[in-house]
């Protein structure tokens, strides 16, 4: 069963999603994510609200005033009743332990994280320049544009890996993007850590259907996920900043699931769109055997 919030794949008998704790009742309305902080409310007496600026499948993310340094930071609040969640507190602990690991000009800084009556928060830099997906026309980017942008991912992604850290949930909901155009990686409260240190449980199938692996979908122990598998991820990004789609659609998650492991992507569009060398690494970087 797949989450409605996080969009997460869980156990059938289960009653709340594992990853971020929302309920799987087909008649639940519970709003989980119903932190509501005001404009003006003042957290840990350093840190005012000025304005909710997004809202994901675990938290909400506001822009603030850090009053002791004077700059503007982003705010993102896991709510009381998932810190109740195990996963979920465990998933934004992660994210902000693997950002930490990380200096890069293309991946979002955390500045700090702490708790706050009953509210996880991480203090990250403020990105006010939207999302990648924000960036993509309907009919795809040029193709200058879209090697720049892939380019500051990849650079992004090497200092992940370089820290012994795997993003897998590479997309363009989670590359963000600064007011003068410059990518940044955000979002790893699912990354795997190489070095052992707080790994996911064997068997989990964690990510975005659409962007995943064959080898994430399997997720077999004689088949782990590596870098490869964020490689792969890039490769349909970089098609769809291209072409404006994403190589592999279907009717639902199955069906997509069922296209990353078997189906060979039909590339006519990227290549009306792209030379051949760039055509050549869209192909490559999404075989199905990550060797």
């Amino acid at each position: 069963m797949r989450c409605p919030r996080c969009h997460n794949l869980n156990h059938g008998a289960d009653a709340t999603c594992s990853r971020c704790g929302a309920s799987l009742r087909a008649d639940s309305t519970r709003d989980f994510l119903g932190v509501g902080l005001s404009t003006g409310a003042t957290l840990d007496h350093r840190y005012e609200i000025e304005a909710l600026i997004g809202r994901g499948g675990m938290a909400e993310v506001y822009a603030a005033l850090d009053r002791r340094l004077q700059r503007r930071v982003a705010l993102k609040v896991l709510g009381s009743e998932l810190l109740r969640h195990r996963t979920a507190r465990s998933r934004m602990e992660t994210e902000a332990i693997a950002l930490a690991r990380v200096a890069h000009p293309n991946v979002v800084q955390i500045y700090n994280v702490f708790d706050h009556d009953g509210l996880l928060v991480l203090d990250l830099e403020l990105m006010t320049g939207g999302t990648l997906i924000t960036r993509i026309p309907a009919g795809g980017m040029p193709c200058p544009d879209a090697l720049s942008v892939m380019s500051s991912i990849l650079s992004g992604l090497a200092a992940l890996h370089r820290a012994g850290l795997i993003h897998r949930d590479v997309k363009p909901a989670n590359v963000l993007m600064t007011a003068d155009g410059l990518p940044k990686i955000a979002d790893l409260g699912v990354a795997r850590d190489e070095t052992g240190h707080r790994a996911t449980r064997t068997g989990a199938v964690l990510g975005t259907p659409t962007y995943m692996s064959p080898e994430q979908i399997r997720a077999q122990p004689d088949q782990p996920v590596d870098p490869r598998s964020d490689i792969y991820a890039c490769g349909i990004v970089l098609h769809e900043m291209l072409t404006g789609e994403v190589p592999f659609k279907g009717n639902s998650d199955f069906d997509v699931m069922t296209a990353q492991v078997s189906r060979t992507p039909d590339l006519t569009r990227l290549r009306a769109r792209a030379p051949g060398p760039i055509v050549d690494a869209v192909s490559r970087a999404l075989e199905k055997d990550p060797a």
